[in-house]
């Protein structure tokens, strides 16, 4: 990797230099060169000495302004650095140690040095672009990953799909919504320190999501005791309901573990399955523009009143969603019920496996 490192290329070189021309001075200057030097660097495409520049009146009308750049940078002899007809840099040399002047084979060598060493300055440049080019993506993928956190399963593999217009407009679907409640989560408020509280929730949501994302299941929102899950393809209402029976398996797993150290938490959960408004909903206000991507109606507003209905450590279902599943899991007919805000009175199943 020596080769593609810029300061050992230019150790390597100077050293060759001192050590065959006794040279002041030689270094490698990269990049963009003086504004005054470009003129004469079109024409020249050699090793170009003080003398040479002066005398040679193909650079009279640019003469004095190079000639001054020289002097700026103490060279007796500027190379050009040239690759594949790119200017990749100058090799600048002092006066020699004798103080006698270059000859034409001194010249002659520096071109070859300066052939060598423009091959080598290009690939360091490419091997650079290279490494900056991995560390901007290492920190775009680490950007992308923290924010997957906080977009939806669906959004991010419609964005992936057209990055450039993904399809997020509203449409009618039919999806299944999960509500997951914890149950006396006010009390719970009042009897944990805050950070103690965050702590334990976010250990049973992080179960709670695991097995969310291994059903397909998109979290829509969170709040402080509660989630909100959209499940809308495939066989969608199956795994909804075997998402909420793992969320309630691992409630009961969690609760177990931590048995004598706070007292159990218990999820009530609701699902539904019907036609809902699936995309993206626009907010715009004097802050800015903020869009969510959720499913919104009948459906979604069903599925948390049905959480509300369970008690603690149930599932209550809709038979718009029992209806769907093949084999029907066990579950005891609650009747035709009466629902807050919902027109029509509805069957509703308690699964006894939940």
């Amino acid at each position: 990797t020596g080769l593609l490192d810029l300061d050992e290329i230019t150790r390597r070189l100077t050293q060759a230099i001192e050590a065959t021309l006794h040279a002041t001075n030689p270094r490698l200057l990269a990049g963009t060169p003086p504004a005054a030097l470009a003129p004469v660097l079109s024409i020249a495409t050699v090793a170009l000495s003080r003398y040479q520049l002066a005398a040679d009146p193909d650079f009279a009308a640019w003469a004095s302004a190079a000639l001054g750049a020289y002097r700026a940078l103490e060279a007796e002899v500027v190379v050009p650095l040239r690759f594949q007809e790119r200017l990749h840099g100058l090799l600048l040399l002092g006066p020699k140690r004798s103080e006698a002047p270059y000859t034409a084979e001194d010249l002659a060598l520096l071109e070859t040095l300066a052939d060598q060493t423009a091959v080598a300055v290009a690939n360091a440049e490419a091997h650079r672009q290279v490494v900056e080019y991995a560390r901007q993506l290492e920190r775009s993928l680490l950007i992308r990953t923290n924010l997957a956190k906080f977009v939806p399963q669906r959004v991010r593999q419609l964005i992936e799909e057209s990055p450039e217009a993904p399809s997020l407009d509203k449409r009618e679907t039919e999806v299944t919504v999960l509500f997951a409640d914890i149950t006396g989560y006010t009390r719970l408020s009042s009897r944990l320190p805050q950070d103690t509280l965050d702590a334990l929730v976010e250990r049973y949501f992080g179960a709670f999501l695991d097995e969310i994302v291994r059903h397909g299941g998109d979290v829509n929102e969170t709040a402080g005791d509660g989630l909100m899950v959209i499940f809308h393809e495939g066989e969608h209402p199956r795994a909804a309901v075997r998402a909420a029976q793992a969320i309630q398996r691992r409630a009961y797993e969690l609760n177990a573990e931590l048995a004598g150290s706070f007292d159990p938490l218990v999820m009530h959960v609701g699902v539904n399955t019907g036609l809902a408004l699936l995309g993206a909903t626009k907010i715009e206000g004097r802050a800015g523009t903020r869009w969510t991507y959720t499913a919104s109606g009948l459906t979604t507003n069903i599925a948390a009143r049905l959480a509300s209905m369970a008690e603690g450590g149930q599932i209550v279902v809709s038979e718009s969603t029992l209806t769907r599943l093949d084999p029907r899991p066990p579950a005891d007919d609650l009747g035709v019920r009466e629902l807050k805000n919902v027109e029509r009175p509805l069957r509703l199943y308690r699964l006894l496996d939940g």
